[in-house]
Formats: C-alpha cells, structure tokens, sequence
C-alpha cells in the first residue's frame, strides 16, 4: 500500500505575490521602517556649499512661518495642545455664543438676576413693610417674583406699600399685625397659609430705637425696645419656624439685626443695642436648632442707612454727620442695598450659608 501525501501545490516564483504594506507605498508587516537618509553637516540647508551639498534656497523672511495671529508653529502647536483643538480639532465657523433666552413673560429681569431667578415665585413674609428698609425689601422681593405679604402696625401706609407694589406688576397682600402680640402674629402666618398655601421666606424687619444712657434710660423705653426687637422678633421666628417646618422642604428666614448688635458704636443707645445683641443671638440659637430641616436663618446688620430712624439719631449719635466719618467708603447706604442681600439670602445661591450676620455697612465692621 502506498500512502500519498496531500497534494499542496506550490507557487511558481514569479507568481509569488509581494508581501502586504500598512498602506500604499508603506513598509511591510514585520518589517522595521527605515529611516530617511540624512544630509551632511556641509549640505544642510544654508550651509558651506561643496561635494554633495544640497541646493541652496533662498531665505526666507523670520516671520514667514507665522501665522495670522503672529504665533510661529512651536507656538502654534503649543496652543492647539492647551486648548483641545489638537483632540477635536478647531469649532465650525457657524457655531457662535449665544446670547440667554429671554425671561418668561411677566418675570422680572432686571437688578440681580442670579438670586431673582432663584427667589422666584417664593412666598415671603416681610415685617416692618410700611417704611424704610421694610418697604423696600417689599418692592425688591416682589420685582424678584416673589410673592409678598407685608405686615406692620401703620395700616395707611403698609395698604399704600400694597398698592405701589401691584402698580409695577407684583403680588403683594397687606396684613395689619403689631410683632409684640403673639395672637397677631400667629394670625399673620394662618392667613399666608390661607392665601398661598405655604411660606417660604421671612425678612422679620421690624424694629424701633432705644434712646438714652443705662443710668437714664426709663423702664418703659426700655421694655419697649426689647418688647419689639427681641420679644417681637422671637414671637415672629416662632410661628415662622413651626409652619416651615410642618410644611417640610425647608425655608429661609432673614433677620434685620443693626451693625450695633455685633459692636458698640456709639453711647446712649443703650436699650438699643441691648436688644439687637439678643436678636443676633436668637438668630444663631435657631439656625443650629433647624439646620438639620433644611431651615436657614441668617441676619443682616445694616449700618447707617437712609431712613427716619437714622434721621432721628441727629441729637443722639450725630446722625449721618458722624457716621460718614466712620464709614471707609463714606457713604450712607440705601435700603435698596440691604434688600439685595436679603434677596440674595432668600436665594438657592446661598444654601449653604447660615447662622451668619452679614454686614450691610460700607466696611464698617471692618476697622
């Protein structure tokens, strides 16, 4: 028997096909690319001319190589390689920024859109509405899209706020209340709730001088200041904090302290000062009691600022006389200014500031 071997035909040699390159006119598989031969030192570009020299080529002015925004191609590739374009190469001539889309209709866009945009549709309650910083804070949280409820004793002119502040396009509602009676004050918040069903914001404003020396001072200005600066302001974050609170999603509450309850400025306000040093405290008390609810509370301690009580402390402290001598910048502020910070507190932009006192002052604080 005769075993055979299979059959394997073999290729003639000149039927032998050339061995795969990468790419046309490229190296073999395997194969080791060889690199370009190089130039004598003496044939280089520019140099001694001789045996096997190079042609010469004309030179070339220094900035040939730049490009239209004067960079050479060492620079140039340094640039593409910081800025990506190397990756993803440069941006299509069409793709150009854009300007934001415009606002919604009937939403306020102007002042500090960062924090209006945020305070948006919120509900606030706003103590001490019918003059000064309380009336303004009202108007600037309603330009913000805010939902207001003013509160004050002067029921004339707190229904006159209301008024001004639907003539521009906000919503806004008056409620009489005096701060110092819890009855009023519980009142106040069950009608927000009735109304907008939920309270998010509360800017406690209201508050009332305390002239005179310790030694001077009567019992009932001195019962007085701290029945509205601190009983108030207490009885006000009370009910505040339990509606925030059963409501649940959390809240913010602002308090108008003074640059007085952080120093002693000036003597002969000693009630005074008394009182917003207790606001300041109670502030801080019930931001670390409700942090853990999403409730912020925070204050504000404005210095002088163009009101009747700064005009008012003329005989007292020298009024803004005095005051501009204290100040660095020296200038008064104006309650617009206090409002914006407020605003800003209100705001998601600063959910993560609380228990603080923020200075509305020029630098006051800061000497």
């Amino acid at each position: 028997m005769c075993l055979l071997r299979p059959h394997r035909r073999r290729p003639r040699p000149d039927r032998r096909r050339p061995p795969r390159t990468r790419h046309r006119g490229g190296t073999p598989y395997g194969a080791r690319p060889v690199p370009p031969p190089l130039l004598r030192r003496d044939a280089r570009i520019g140099g001694p001319r001789g045996h096997g020299a190079a042609p010469r080529r004309p030179a070339e002015p220094a900035d040939a190589h730049r490009d239209r925004r004067g960079l050479l191609p060492q620079r140039r590739e340094r640039e593409r390689d910081r800025t990506g374009l190397r990756r993803h190469g440069p941006p299509a001539r069409h793709q150009r920024w854009l300007p934001p889309r415009p606002a919604r209709r009937g939403r306020p866009v102007s002042g500090a859109t960062g924090a209006r945009d945020l305070a948006y549709r919120k509900v606030v309650v706003v103590t001490g509405a019918s003059a000064g910083i309380g009336r303004a804070s009202a108007a600037v949280f309603a330009e913000a899209g805010m939902r207001v409820v003013l509160a004050a004793r002067d029921e004339k002119h707190g229904a006159e706020a209301e008024r001004e502040i639907r003539a521009r396009g906000g919503e806004a509602h008056f409620v009489r209340c005096d701060v110092t009676s819890p009855e009023q004050v519980r009142a106040l918040l069950a009608r927000t709730v009735e109304r907008y069903g939920r309270v998010d914001c509360a800017f406690n404003n209201a508050g009332v001088p305390g002239d005179g020396r310790l030694a001077d001072v009567t019992t009932e200005d001195f019962d007085r200041a701290f029945a509205v600066n601190t009983r108030g302001l207490w009885l006000c974050m009370r009910e505040e904090l339990r509606v925030m609170s059963a409501q649940g999603g959390g809240g913010s509450i602002v308090n108008n302290t003074s640059v007085h309850g952080v120093r002693t400025v000036f003597p002969g306000i000693g009630a005074y000062v008394a009182s917003k040093h207790a606001a300041v405290a109670l502030t801080r008390v019930a931001a670390v009691e409700h942090a853990h609810e999403g409730i912020r509370v925070n204050a504000v301690a404005p210095g002088p600022v163009e009101s009747d009580m700064l005009a008012a402390s003329e005989v007292a402290v020298g009024g803004a006389t005095t005051w501009r001598r204290l100040i660095p910048s020296g200038e008064i502020g104006t309650p617009r200014q206090v409002a914006d910070v407020a605003l800003w507190l209100f705001s998601a932009s600063s959910s993560y500031v609380n228990g603080q006192v923020i200075g509305v002052d020029g630098g006051f604080l800061a000497t």
